[in-house]
């Protein structure tokens, strides 16, 4: 049987680089897409029966199919079928009632989450050399999210440019994603030659070592983020954050949960504070400027309504 969500142990004493958002922010307004009046698309690209199994596979692991885009799910669907090594959805769903064990692979492989240490140069240049030390410049805990983390790489590498800074130690960093899978990679932090290959060797070795045939990151990094697993339409929000890096999520997401989705980022965002987005994504927000390739920086005087 598929594991529920992890939960989050109740906040006690003092943390150094962990914030548990569960705890901290019960309180706040819920961002709960799967509630929005969303109707299936018209002309869906899911058959009915292909339709049908992933409906029901998105209910083992708790998530609403209706704020999925099915043309995205459609091109994703063989790829799931392959991995369970059947020629349809009904010899998907059997294999999967006979082995709930596969549920999580199986979602994976439909909400697949792509991402490397370090991805797109530009963006990391315009953290490490503007956004980071503007955000660290207060002596305030700085926040950060990477909401759909996947593995890992991406809050980590912003971790470790922290440690490069001094800052590590008071900032409290969180990664969510969906997907077990993602959630238990990212929390070990070991990862293959393959995965480690855009990392810049200095920080390999600074903050690496060997594991056979793989690479282990060091513990005061691991134990600088704190990760929940949490369905991106239907979560609580925790703002407010400096940082949020939510990249290519949207692109799964039906156009109104999308808009959702940007609108609640933006109003758990701190004024002054930035959102990484992917490259095929667009935001329209009165309050968010883009001050780099796929970066948007909230104004301090507006609130981030929609335009």
């Amino acid at each position: 049987m598929i594991p529920t969500p992890l939960e989050t142990p109740p906040l006690k004493g003092s943390f150094r680089h962990v914030v548990f958002a569960d705890s901290t922010w019960m309180g706040r307004r819920p961002l709960n897409l799967a509630a929005l009046p969303v109707s299936p698309p018209m002309g869906s690209t899911l058959p009915p029966e292909a339709r049908s199994f992933v409906e029901w596979l998105f209910a083992q692991s708790g998530l609403n199919l209706s704020c999925y885009r099915e043309d995205t799910l459609a091109r994703r669907l063989p790829a799931c079928l392959r991995m369970l090594r059947v020629h349809s959805v009904a010899g998907a769903r059997k294999v999967l009632e006979e082995n709930r064990g596969l549920l999580e692979s199986a979602i994976g492989s439909l909400v697949i989450g792509v991402t490397s240490f370090f991805r797109d140069p530009a963006v990391f240049e315009f953290l490490t050399n503007h956004a980071l030390p503007q955000l660290s410049e207060s002596n305030r805990i700085l926040r950060i999210w990477s909401l759909g983390c996947s593995d890992g790489q991406e809050i980590y590498s912003i971790a470790m440019l922290l440690a490069e800074m001094g800052c590590l130690d008071r900032a409290e960093l969180l990664g969510t994603d969906c997907r077990i899978e993602a959630f238990r990679h990212a929390r070990r932090g070991i990862y293959s030659r393959r995965e480690i290959e855009s990392l810049p060797p200095v920080l390999l070795r600074q903050f690496f070592t060997a594991a056979g045939d793989a690479w282990e990151l060091n513990q005061q990094v691991r134990s600088a983020v704190h990760w929940r697993t949490a369905d991106a339409t239907h979560m609580i929000e925790p703002g407010a954050w400096d940082l949020i890096v939510c990249r290519n999520l949207a692109m799964y997401l039906t156009p109104m949960c999308s808009t959702e989705l940007w609108r609640n980022l933006s109003n758990g965002l701190r004024p002054g504070g930035f959102l990484v987005v992917g490259k095929a994504e667009h935001l329209g927000i009165a309050g968010l400027r883009p001050v780099a390739s796929c970066i948007f920086q909230k104004n301090p005087r507006l609130n981030g309504t929609m335009l």
